[in-house]
């Protein structure tokens, strides 16, 4: 188990990108693995982006409860989502005028 583990952290960790230096906004896509969903940001301007997120959930209630210590009482329910959302960047010129410091 600890191998399986270890092997995922690895993979997740070399896969990933870190904080790339670039000007400009670009395109993402996401894979969402908490709330299982994929997820792709474009930019719709120099300082803002929209991102669009189709998925689905799974949650759980306690809708009928039993005191039969057979019967749970928790009925599960899948229900696709579609989250659409629109991120302005306020501060980006000011990011982009600090220099990058290099420790090399």
């Amino acid at each position: 188990m600890r191998k399986l583990f270890l092997l995922i952290t690895l993979t997740i960790s070399l896969t990933s990108f870190g904080q790339e230096v670039t000007n400009d906004l670009s395109k993402v896509f996401r894979i969402n693995a908490l709330n299982p969903g994929l997820e792709f940001e474009m930019p719709i301007s120099n300082k803002s982006t929209i991102a669009i997120n189709p998925g689905i959930g799974i949650h759980g209630s306690y809708m009928h409860l039993e005191y039969d210590y057979l019967v749970s009482g928790v009925t599960y329910y899948i229900s696709p989502f579609l989250d659409l959302s629109y991120k302005k960047i306020y501060n980006r010129t000011k990011r982009l005028d600090i220099p990058v410091i290099s420790t090399q």
